[in-house]
């Protein structure tokens, strides 16, 4: 019997953590946007959220929105795609689409487009600033009917979608001046290599992932291979 539609969605998802070869830490790698947005198709993201397996269908009820799996509706989970792929990357939630297939919960992108939130406004934004999300206001902001009908089910979610989260946001290099990021970001490095110890710790380089890599570039500077110093 073959897979409910969202579930190979997931698996298609877990062959997209990058870097795809070496000993990487799987909850260390990422998710390149460039990848999400070939694999996360138009005709991909309308089979998923039109994905009417048991699963789906309860996480529909779970967000009061059950009447979207009536086949006689007028209105299908389909018709939130094109605010998922967004008119640009700016104003898309792919990225949150994607995190969402990742804690098995995909329907549940439909509250966030209810509230016009998108990868900017959620998972960019806690990434960026740092902020320590609280797994129960998660909750309360975005899934509360789930919250009230099965608490452990939904803090498991809570729990997942914030430890996951930065596998979805890396930060874009776009200066050549010095940045400090805090210790739970994941950067969009590969082939580090540790060259030495500096004055306040270790020195490594490393590559950056392409679709990341915005550093402004000169005959008198190629950012084939950067440094990033680790503070102790």
């Amino acid at each position: 019997m073959a897979e409910p539609v969202c579930t190979q969605g997931r698996d298609q998802l877990a062959r997209l953590a990058f870097p795809r070869i070496g000993a990487y830490d799987l909850n260390l790698r990422f998710y390149p946007r460039s990848d999400l947005k070939c694999a996360f198709t138009k005709d991909a993201v309308n089979s998923i959220l039109s994905c009417l397996c048991a699963r789906c269908t309860n996480h529909l009820s779970y967000i009061g929105q059950s009447h979207l799996a009536d086949p006689a509706g007028r209105e299908r989970p389909s018709d939130f795609t094109e605010r998922i792929l967004g008119r640009n990357s700016a104003h898309s939630a792919i990225a949150l689409f994607a995190l969402l297939v990742h804690c098995g919960y995909p329907i549940f992108i439909i509250r966030f487009l209810e509230r016009d939130y998108d990868d900017v406004t959620t998972i960019e934004s806690y990434c960026r600033q740092e902020r320590n999300i609280n797994a129960r206001d998660l909750e309360a902001t975005h899934w509360p009917e789930f919250r009230i009908r099965d608490s452990f089910l939904s803090g498991q979610l809570a729990v997942t979608f914030i430890g996951a989260m930065h596998q979805f946001a890396p930060p874009v290099m776009e200066g050549r001046d010095h940045a400090v990021y805090g210790s739970r970001r994941i950067m969009p490095f590969f082939a580090e290599e540790l060259l030495g110890r500096g004055t306040f710790g270790d020195v490594y380089g490393f590559k950056i992932h392409h679709g990341y890599l915005r550093i402004p570039v000169g005959p008198c500077f190629k950012p084939s291979r950067l440094c990033l110093h680790s503070l102790h």
